[in-house]
């Protein structure tokens, strides 16, 4: 299987009787020393991030005709593709909050590495076909450290700064807008038309930027979500886990 892009051409190939995902600069800009160097940056910097959230850099081969990248192959789905394959899961139970808080921990382990990530959008965001665990994807155009390089964004996640190519201005907060607009695309799978459903995640919505806390937010909406579920009677929706954690957390707003 392969793909193809403006710069790159994707393999899924087996070394050693493993599979990897090959990402291999087109034959075209061979000789374009800005996106040598941008595979080279994006390989250094996939290699030292350490985090179950964003996808694992193996390898990196060059020589005058060619460039790759080696890393691991995750089977699953893009986000994009779940909500093609599966348009109602993000309404179940608890993935909607799921995919954010992981989205929110690969962030930070790229934070952390003084590292902003400028790309994410749905095909960038993969959810594992075992667990449907996210792997953030293609760090291509990511600015890191003292790199003040970038080989592009997309357009229609990105923040202001970004668009209008105002690259110091471009910190942390730059992914966490993008990713507001990301949450945007599971939002319209909620059937709002069931208010037990749609109540819960309002709230969690709106929370967040009015407490100034992500937790803030996804734990008010979880608190709501079981209150309302109690209320109407929908007994089996909610989980043992949910209930101790509705009550702890329910007692932490009381006394703390």
């Amino acid at each position: 299987m392969s793909k193809s892009d403006a710069t790159s051409n994707s393999y899924i190939v087996r070394i050693d009787d493993k599979e990897y995902f090959m990402k291999q600069l087109n034959p075209e800009l061979k000789d374009d020393i800005n996106y040598r160097l941008t595979y080279r940056k994006e390989f250094e910097v996939g290699q030292h991030i350490s985090s179950e959230y964003i996808v694992k850099y193996k390898a990196i081969g060059e020589n005058d005709e060619d460039m790759y990248i080696l890393m691991e192959y995750v089977k699953g789905l893009t986000i994009d593709e779940k909500l093609t394959t599966t348009p109602d899961y993000f309404a179940g139970e608890g993935n909607f909050e799921k995919l954010f808080v992981q989205l929110l921990r690969g962030l930070k382990a790229l934070h952390a590495a003084n590292v902003v990530y400028l790309d994410l959008k749905p095909e960038n965001v993969m959810l594992t076909q075992a667990n449907n665990d996210v792997k953030i994807i293609d760090l291509g155009f990511c600015l890191a450290g003292t790199d003040g390089y970038t080989a592009g964004t997309n357009r229609c996640f990105a923040a202001p700064e970004l668009s209008n190519r105002n690259l110091l201005e471009v910190d942390a907060r730059t992914d966490i807008y993008s990713l507001g607009l990301l949450m945007l695309e599971p939002i319209v799978k909620i059937p709002f038309d069931d208010f037990t459903e749609s109540i819960p995640a309002f709230i969690c919505i709106i929370m967040m930027p009015l407490t100034y806390s992500i937790s803030n937010g996804i734990l008010l909406g979880m608190i709501s979500y079981v209150l309302i579920n109690l209320i109407c009677g929908n007994f089996k929706r909610i989980t043992p886990t949910m209930y101790i954690l509705a009550t702890l957390f329910i007692l932490k707003y009381i006394f703390i």
